[in-house]
């Protein structure tokens, strides 16, 4: 097992799995079956990132939200196929598990992530698996990391790295005191928004993240 690092912290929605266009087609869903007026991507991206109720909340102010979550929740479960797992993600996980070290994912999401992760038989690998159902503050609050490294055997967040595709998850991850975090292009996040979040590396695929847990682990290993 690495010295230094201990778990990886992944984020889910553009980082593990390509949703984005399927997280799109969810909120055109909802605003139609329940009469209101489709918000444009811009709209949604201004609130992507927090929980997935903060966002409907702060698309649909006025409305009750917890039908448009059943609607988003459905829409997902039977779209879920239409997504597929970014590359290489299967083998840095295979060697993450290999290696002995702890995998959590942490999500804004809500409990449905759970069944996306077991659709894409990968759910397995994680010891840890933290919605925003299971927390009070979502990220850029530390709160979810804090409970994802509790969960993985009290691993100290200096022994942990978190990876993610958006702002929200790097200042998570810097907020928490994490080893180090990592930004991936990706997903919903640009390079310039991820720098200016503060990410420690910046990789465009999974197939870098190997030798960047390596440059972390010659850094600070003992």
């Amino acid at each position: 097992m690495p010295k230094a690092i201990q778990a990886l912290v992944f984020d889910v929605d553009g980082t593990l799995i390509n949703t984005p266009e399927t997280i799109f087609a969810a909120y055109e869903h909802v605003a139609h079956m329940h009469g209101l007026k489709p918000s444009t991507r811009d709209q949604i991206m201004i609130h992507m990132g927090k929980s997935l109720r903060d966002i409907f909340q702060g698309l649909y102010p006025d409305e009750n939200v917890d039908p448009l979550l059943v609607t988003n929740g459905e829409y997902i479960l039977a779209h879920m196929h239409e997504a597929e797992l970014y590359g290489g993600l299967l083998a840095v996980l295979a060697d993450l598990r290999q290696q002995g070290v702890k995998i959590a994912a942490l999500t804004g999401g809500n409990h449905k992530v759970e069944d996306v992760l077991k659709h894409h038989e990968i759910h397995n690998y994680f010891d840890s698996i933290v919605h925003s159902e299971r927390i009070t503050h979502s990220k850029p609050d530390p709160e979810g990391l804090v409970l994802a490294l509790a969960e993985c055997g009290n691993v100290p967040a200096a022994a942990a790295v978190v990876v993610g595709d958006m702002r929200h998850d790097i200042e998570a991850g810097k907020n928490g005191g994490a080893l180090a975090v990592v930004g991936l292009t990706h997903g919903f996040g640009t390079r310039r928004e991820l720098e200016q979040a503060g990410a420690d590396y910046i990789i465009d695929s999974f197939a870098e993240l190997p030798g960047i847990l390596d440059t972390i682990e010659q850094s600070h290993g003992s």
